[in-house]
């Protein structure tokens, strides 16, 4: 068997090792992809949660306008991550490896070396299409993080300087 360039012999054990690394690269890729869902809802709970204290705790804020203004902020804060925990949730097409259905279409044919080669070679072709689904995901995770921490720190100082 030859690679897809036809200029140097695949080697069945090389097959054999590329196929059990490869198999369930998609699989996995898209256990990462839950993971950073279930962050950017977490902490788009807690910000929730944040901006709900600092709603009722500011309703007796009488000490001028800076906290006021800082708990504005707070709340335009909340709203960016409000848009950035939708825009990091939204649908997403990911690339898995071929299933029976298309194994039986295109390679029933084939021999099972040919069969684990295309398995191999549609791997990676998945593998690089979902790493950059997954960069972008990670790119909201951050996005939703810095939102969120800076309404937690324009609360803080908000409620401290009304105390004071």
């Amino acid at each position: 068997m030859t690679t897809d360039s036809g200029e140097q012999p695949l080697r069945d054990d090389t097959l054999d090792l590329l196929f059990s690394v490869v198999k369930d690269a998609p699989e996995r890729q898209l256990s990462v992809l839950d993971s950073l869902e279930n962050k950017i809802a977490s902490i788009f709970a807690a910000a929730s949660v944040v901006v709900g204290l600092a709603v009722s705790e500011g309703r007796g804020v009488d000490s001028g306008t800076g906290p006021l203004s800082l708990l504005i902020a707070a709340v335009t804060a909340y709203l960016a991550v409000a848009f950035c925990t939708f825009a990091g949730l939204r649908l997403v097409r990911f690339r898995r490896t071929l299933h029976a259905d298309a194994l039986w279409k295109f390679h029933w044919q084939d021999p099972p070396e040919w069969i684990k080669h295309a398995l191999v070679a549609d791997a990676a072709e998945s593998y690089a299409y979902n790493k950059k689904v997954l960069q972008n995901k990670g790119f909201w995770v951050l996005a939703v993080m810095g939102f969120a921490a800076l309404e937690v720190l324009l609360v803080g100082v908000a409620l401290i300087w009304s105390r004071v």
